[in-house]
């Protein structure tokens, strides 16, 4: 019996650890609904606006609300360690960063087209990225 649970639980850690990142379609699909910006540093200094600043991820599309004509489209690859997202804006410039989502809490920190994606979610003075958090709108969880 001791041997058939021990088989069983060794099973069980290799099928976790072989299990595949979510692919791009299905983390595409978590990030959908309308956010709420909670806080922005960028290069090193928090911004802060009396404002609500409010995103839109419908489909592959990024939309702030209060900017509706600046689209951008976002690429994403789960596969990576943390996760990497690629947000393209209408000109095709391309920011590139890395993103996290923990519940309704999403956590992105891009870089400028020129500089390298980002390995951690900091905004260190100098270092040009920008690191912002927002939280989903209940009403709006896919």
């Amino acid at each position: 019996m001791r041997l058939k649970i021990v088989s069983t639980l060794l099973l069980l850690t290799v099928c976790l650890l072989r299990a595949e990142p979510p692919a791009a379609a299905d983390a595409l699909t978590e990030l959908q609904g309308r956010w709420r910006l909670t806080s922005m540093v960028c290069d090193g200094e928090a911004l802060s606006d009396d404002r609500e600043f409010w995103l839109k991820i419908e489909g592959d599309t990024f939309i702030y609300e209060s900017q509706p004509d600046e689209v951008a489209t976002l690429m994403l690859d789960a596969s990576k360690s943390p996760a990497w997202i690629d947000i393209t804006d209408r000109d095709n410039v391309v920011d590139v960063g890395i993103y996290k989502i923990e519940v309704d809490v999403l956590t992105i920190c891009t870089s400028g087209s020129d500089q390298d994606r980002p390995t951690t979610f900091d905004s260190p003075a100098g270092s040009g990225k920008i690191l912002s958090t927002q939280i989903r709108e209940q009403s709006a969880r896919p």
